[in-house]
């Protein structure tokens, strides 16, 4: 397990597409660890032997590609990695939210996403400020004498 942090911390802020093997044995993998390290990667869970999700796998891949070979457009705008993980994070709590509308779950699960969705969103625009995201910000310049 420190080995598999060790790999974790070395890659987290990279773009990653993290593929779960053998999902038709028991689980050996701590996955909410796994989603603490890679929050706004994509998760793929497969069965190479069994060949389960291999096609979600494939498409997932090629989608993956696409999105790293896409050229800006005319008018790029830029963001940072913290801010499209955010933006990501808050689309994720808004799309859960949705979903437990149709399926009519009670209104305190569903202002629990509404509010995480927000907080995130938050985190964009200033109106929620973490000593995470403090550290984030000032890693990337040097303050000195």
């Amino acid at each position: 397990r420190r080995e598999d942090e060790s790999i974790f911390r070395k890659i987290e802020k990279k773009k990653t597409l993290v593929v779960i093997n053998k999902v038709d044995l028991p689980q050996k993998v701590d996955q909410e660890r796994i989603r603490y390290f890679f929050p706004c990667q994509q998760m793929v869970e497969i069965s190479a032997t069994q060949e389960i999700n291999l096609a979600q796998l494939k498409e997932e891949i090629a989608n993956f590609a696409l999105k790293e070979a896409t050229l800006p457009t005319s008018n790029p705008l830029i963001i940072t990695l913290r801010q499209q993980c955010a933006l990501e994070l808050t689309k994720q709590h808004v799309n859960r939210a949705l979903g437990g509308l149709r399926k009519k779950f009670s209104e305190e699960l569903i202002a629990l996403d509404l509010k995480e969705g927000i907080s995130r969103l938050g985190e964009i625009t200033g109106e929620v400020v973490t000593d995470e995201i403090l550290d984030q910000i000032f890693s990337h310049f040097c303050i000195g004498k």
